[in-house]
């Protein structure tokens, strides 16, 4: 029972020793990762923004476009608000995205774009993590401005134009019925 509990006291310093050495081996190893240059980082950022950029304006349009129809539509006949609507088009919006991730990131693949040619520690490294970000902010927001690119060709108004049309035909309706009754009158006429 002695040697037992000895060569596992034994092994479990053994590993304490093994993982000591490797913790400074590996922060050994990033002190000696050569600095990426301008251009590979200029790389790392365009790769991690071109595709962002197929993604902000699919996420846009559908958005937009969803949003429209379903506040025209659906908003106008059940009354449900311009931002409700705006949250169901965010919903296709997501579900579209999932559908063409894919297809995004096939057209990404074909454009063939240059290489950064960095190593795996080079990319952990804060600053080419920071360079990655970046880009792929730049990219979403250009591809979400783009995106919006459609609220040029849409008539924005024309939920509120149906909106103002069906209260006034209720209130011609409420008057046209209970306005007779109101004023024990034999017709009623709006002019």
């Amino acid at each position: 029972m002695q040697s037992l509990a000895l060569r596992s006291n034994h092994f479990g310093r053994r590993l304490n020793i093994r993982l000591k050495s490797s913790v400074a081996a590996s922060s050994k190893k990033k002190e000696d990762v050569i600095l990426p240059t301008k251009e590979q980082l200029h790389m790392l950022a365009y790769r991690a923004a071109i595709p962002m950029v197929g993604f902000g304006f699919m996420d846009n349009l559908v958005m937009i476009t969803a949003g429209e129809a379903i506040d025209s539509t659906l908003g106008v006949a059940l009354g449900i608000s311009t931002m409700t609507a705006a949250g169901f088009g965010q919903c296709c919006s997501d579900v579209a995205g999932n559908l063409s991730g894919g297809t995004v990131d096939a057209a990404v693949t074909r454009m063939k774009l240059q290489h950064h040619g960095l190593s795996e520690n080079q990319l952990d490294l804060k600053i080419s993590r920071m360079y990655k970000l970046l880009g792929a902010c730049v990219g979403v927001v250009t591809g979400c401005l783009l995106g919006m690119s459609c609220l040029l060709f849409m008539d924005t108004d024309k939920a509120d134009r149906a909106r103002k049309a069906k209260e006034l035909k209720s209130i011609f309706d409420h008057i046209m019925t209970e306005g007779r009754a109101l004023f024990n009158a034999d017709r009623a006429t709006l002019f």
